[in-house]
């Protein structure tokens, strides 16, 4: 999808500089520059190229395809005029046209349409070249350098391979784009608890491990959701599952962007912080434990918790740290819950 995205930005930009250059020409043709039959072409490209750029805000990557081929169709119809009706002269415009546009073209058709581009860049070859073994049987081209016969397999070759190589590549680039999506995918879902849709313990301990070994200053805030066996007993556990992703996006929504909230397992959460103080993420958790209480979802049992917070200033000891938060939380549901516990300290906050 990123090279499809590239490609509708390149056909953009390139609508762009082509509805340009047909203003620039069709003003010189109303000036009396060139022929009419110019004059009409040019203003034709203008209207074609305007009604494109106007209309794509509104376009799908279906409407960019249709655009890219049919601007593709115009370069090599432009070609075949050369070749089988212009003077010499004239051939060589069509030519440099051709060879100029007909490729970047090719590439962007390529990318928008990846299944289908080594038959398309095959197909343009080889009209391309059966347009030059045409033209160049021509009376008027048989005295120049155009009128050799070895242009029209010549050109069906360079392009034949050009599409197919160039169709490879956009293959391979999806083919690995699509092995990167499903590697961050497999990795999101094994750091992601399904019911929640939070991190899970796997993606705690990541951070945790990162904060050990980094000489950061960070909090550990455990969290227990207070009788909630009695909440799946009372309610059933389709309620209990309610009120945990209702409590998960609580927590999120509480916390900053760059720290961490995941569900340890069953009703029991914690939150990670970094670069702050001990009296910061105090004040963080007893927050936390006042929004919890103060929740009032209609269908949903109201509900408290308690909330076992330790600090480490270094990141060295994070052991020891998981630990203290660990039996702060349980010394908060000693007593009485509904509260914060510091560290081995015994500090409370009700």
């Amino acid at each position: 999808m990123s090279d499809q995205n590239s490609a509708a930005k390149m056909l953009r930009f390139t609508l762009g500089v082509a509805c340009f250059l047909a203003a620039l020409a069709t003003l010189s043709g109303v000036m009396g520059v060139g022929t009419k039959l110019s004059l009409y072409l040019a203003a034709a490209w203008f209207v074609f190229t305007a009604t494109s750029l106007i209309a794509w805000p509104k376009l799908s990557l279906q409407g960019h395809r249709i655009i890219s081929v049919t601007v593709l169709s115009l370069l090599i119809l432009r070609w075949g005029y050369s070749w089988l009706f212009s003077q010499p002269e004239q051939v060589i415009i069509g030519l440099a046209t051709g060879l100029l546009y007909i490729p970047l073209f090719m590439t962007i058709t390529t990318m928008l349409m990846a299944g289908r581009g080594k038959t398309i860049c095959i197909t343009v070859g080889g009209v391309m070249g059966l347009l030059v073994a045409l033209g160049a049987s021509r009376p008027e081209l048989m005295d120049s350098y155009l009128g050799d016969w070895r242009l029209g397999p010549l050109i069906t070759a360079v392009y034949a391979l050009f599409g197919w190589l160039l169709s490879n590549w956009v293959n391979e680039r999806e083919a690995l784009e699509y092995r990167t999506t499903e590697a961050e995918e497999l990795g999101r879902k094994a750091n992601t608890d399904p019911l929640t849709g939070i991190n899970n313990r796997r993606a705690a301990d990541v951070w945790l491990e990162k904060m050990g070994n980094s000489a950061r200053r960070c909090a550990v805030i455990f969290i227990d959701i207070d009788h909630f066996k009695a909440v799946n007993d009372t309610h059933g556990h389709d309620v209990g599952d309610a009120v945990l992703v209702e409590f998960a996006g609580l927590l999120r929504k509480r916390v900053r962007s760059h720290d961490m909230v995941a569900r340890w397992g069953g009703e029991e959460f914690v939150v990670l912080l970094s670069s702050l103080t001990l009296e910061e993420a105090i004040k963080v958790a007893e927050n936390l434990r006042q929004q919890i209480a103060g929740v009032n979802t209609p269908n949903l049992p109201p509900i408290t918790a308690s909330l076992g917070v330790a600090h480490t200033s270094s990141g060295k000891d994070i052991g020891d740290t998981i630990k203290a938060a660990d039996q702060a939380l349980y010394q908060a549901k000693f007593e009485g819950r509904n509260r914060v516990c510091v560290g081995k300290t015994g500090v409370a906050k009700t």
